[in-house]
């Protein structure tokens, strides 16, 4: 029989809607595939699912349908539903599944938490920086007990990443700065506060010798008490500690070492203090070291050490007793 014009019709419109079906199947097949995402990610994705299906369930209105039957002993019962709700529910409902489950985005976020010793948030104020392969990300803290980090790429994840903090009160300890990137939980970094004094590993001084003087020891006449002042400079912005106990180095020309004299510095805490200040240190001598010290080939220079760590040493330029001697010989 000849084909009407409504079903002309009708084919028609089926084949435009097929069509317009198609391309919106492919529309969110591209945009699933992170080539049309135009960098979002979150909870709006799961919004522009949803206006997938309606666009889906708008086309398929009216032209597909479904139905299911279920039966039991006491009744049987028949239920249909639209093929536009269908089309809704696989293509909203199938996406976010998708974007929960099984997509990977190109780049992922890490959520940094802050704790203290006692393991409470803990505000800090300064810059937080993560660093992976040669990028350094960062993001300012004003008193925030955490902070997130954008854009990491998604083939980090799982690896390895630095944290620092530049904060003039507070520090990350070196065990507390290397950890996995996560992007399902915060990483809880510890942070301690920074010490009053300089740390080890920061500390530089500058010492010269500037005055010497010496004195007949009367309880001990082969004996001179030897005291001499020391110009000490700390670029710092913090004090460094001394250990009170000190040395004074006699090297031959060579710069090696002949003799170590213990010198004890005068003050019972002594530290060099930002700027520019002056140490004092004594030692009784015999007479003979006394006199080696103005012998020819010898130069002096002593050495002070950080507190409690000995291997940390501060060593004075080179000098000679005849050139800072105030006193008679």
């Amino acid at each position: 029989p000849p084909v009407t014009d409504r079903e002309q019709q009708t084919a028609s419109n089926l084949g435009l809607f097929v069509l317009l079906l198609v391309l919106v199947v492919g529309l969110l097949v591209v945009f699933a595939s992170g080539i049309l995402r135009f960098g979002l990610s979150g909870p709006i994705t799961y919004l522009i699912y949803v206006l997938f299906g309606l666009t889906s369930a708008l086309l398929t209105f009216g032209v597909l349908s479904s139905w299911g039957y279920v039966k039991s002993s006491s009744h049987s019962t028949e239920v249909r539903f639209g093929g536009a709700l269908v089309a809704l529910a696989l293509v909203a409902g199938g996406g976010g599944l998708y974007e929960k489950y099984l997509h990977t985005p190109e780049t992922f976020e890490i959520r940094v938490n802050l704790y203290g010793a006692g393991g409470d948030p803990q505000a800090v104020t300064g810059t937080l920086r993560v660093g992976y392969r040669t990028i350094r990300s960062e993001v300012t803290l004003h008193q925030d007990d955490s902070a997130v980090i954008q854009g990491i790429p998604s083939d980090m994840l799982g690896q390895s990443i630095e944290i620092t903090l530049d904060s003039p009160h507070w520090r990350i300890p070196a065990t507390e700065g290397s950890q996995p990137a996560d992007n399902k939980h915060p990483l809880r970094v510890m942070v301690t506060p920074k010490s009053y004094w300089a740390q080890p590993e920061e500390a530089v001084l500058e010492i010269v010798a500037s005055e010497a003087q010496a004195y007949d020891f009367l309880p001990e006449p082969e004996k001179k008490n030897l005291v001499l002042v020391f110009a000490v400079t700390n670029p710092g912005l913090k004090p460094v500690p001394l250990n009170n106990s000190a040395e004074l180095l006699l090297r031959n020309q060579s710069l090696r070492v002949l003799e170590r004299i213990p010198l004890k510095l005068t003050d019972e805490l002594p530290e060099a203090g930002p700027g520019r200040s002056q140490l004092y240190s004594d030692s009784l001598i015999s007479r003979d070291i006394y006199d080696v010290l103005f012998g020819g080939g010898v130069s002096l220079a002593v050495r002070f050490t950080y507190a409690k760590v000995d291997d940390v040493e501060f060593v004075s330029d080179d000098f000679t007793l005849i050139d800072i001697l105030k006193t008679p010989r």
